[in-house]
């Protein structure tokens, strides 16, 4: 039960700091722009930037460490050539 409470008022604490964190996203965005941004406009800011930092992060991941410069495609293409490496 008390488990529970947590739980519940954890998502509530969540659903909450999400609220706030779309609020900041638009009044940022909004200073900046010229047109009006909308509370989806603002969503869609932050998910699109989540996924170029995602990218970004995956891309690191699967730089060969012997050429900095070259850029495997997979995950799997990474561990292949490690392990060819070896």
């Amino acid at each position: 039960m008390v488990i529970k409470a947590w739980l519940e008022s954890s998502e509530f604490s969540m659903r909450e700091d999400r609220e706030r964190f779309i609020n900041r996203t638009r009044e940022f965005w909004q200073s900046r722009s010229a047109g009006t941004i909308s509370r989806e406009d603002a969503r869609q800011i932050i998910q699109n930037i989540s996924g170029f930092f995602e990218i970004l992060a995956n891309w690191q991941t699967t730089i060969t460490t012997d050429n900095p410069y070259t850029y495997l495609h997979t995950e799997q293409d990474a561990i292949k050539k490690r392990v060819a490496n070896e």
